[in-house]
């Protein structure tokens, strides 16, 4: 988890003179606290496998942001989707990466979204209900093609 100083990426890549990467913004969530009445954190973080998109739960927001990774590694954000629920919690890819899970963890349910070509995701599914949902385990065993 990450809570009050974990910089902030920057949508529009200002590039301050501090010192810091291009995409990187001189705040952190404190100073984003000052800004908005809610406790903004984010719980997880998950790298999509072709390593062009990285997805956080942003608890407080009750948004997933998505991230586009360019050749060099460099980070820019890329926008941030509603994840359906209050509070998400933990993110997992699916065994072939076509869809997102969403555990969001005051509203009790588990989310679905499918992850198109270029990454961005679509609501799949409302999802299921379940008692608080943290982190999710994607469990596989023997061939499952078809």
């Amino acid at each position: 988890e990450c809570v009050g100083s974990a910089p902030l990426l920057s949508p529009d890549n200002e590039k301050p003179d501090s010192g810091i990467p291009p995409v990187v913004h001189p705040k952190t969530l404190h100073e984003v606290e000052a800004v908005r009445p809610v406790r903004v954190e984010s719980a997880d973080i998950v790298i999509h496998p072709s390593g062009k998109y990285i997805y956080a739960s942003v608890r407080g927001l009750d948004t997933i942001s998505i991230l586009n990774v360019d050749e060099e590694g460099a980070l820019s954000l890329r926008c941030e989707v509603n994840c359906g629920g209050v509070n998400p919690r933990g993110l997992q890819l699916s065994p072939d990466s076509r869809f997102l899970f969403s555990a969001n963890m005051e509203s009790g349910n588990v989310t679905v979204f499918s992850i198109d070509a270029d990454g961005m995701l679509q609501l799949a599914d409302a999802g299921v209900d379940a008692t608080s949902p943290g982190n999710i385990c994607i469990l596989t065993t023997g061939n499952h093609e078809g």
